[in-house]
C-alpha cells in the first residue's frame, strides 16, 4: 500500500468515525429529550392526581 492510500484511508476511517460520532451523538439527545419529556408528563399528571387526592381526603375529615 502507498503512503498516498495510507493516508487517505487514515482520513476515511476518521471521517466515519466523525459521522458515526455525530449520529451517537443526536440518538443520546433524542433520548434525554424524550426522558425529559416523560417525567414533565408525570410530574403534571402527578400534581393533578396529587391535588384530587387531597380534595377527597379534605372532603371525607369534615
Amino acid at each position: 500500500m502507498s503512503v498516498t492510500h495510507a493516508v487517505l484511508a487514515q482520513s476515511v476511517d476518521a471521517a466515519q468515525y466523525y459521522e458515526a460520532a455525530g449520529v451517537m451523538k443526536k440518538i443520546r439527545d433524542a433520548v434525554l429529550i424524550f426522558l425529559l419529556v416523560i417525567l414533565l408528563i408525570g410530574l403534571v399528571v402527578g400534581g393533578f392526581v396529587g391535588y384530587a387526592i387531597g380534595k377527597a381526603v379534605e372532603r371525607t375529615r369534615h
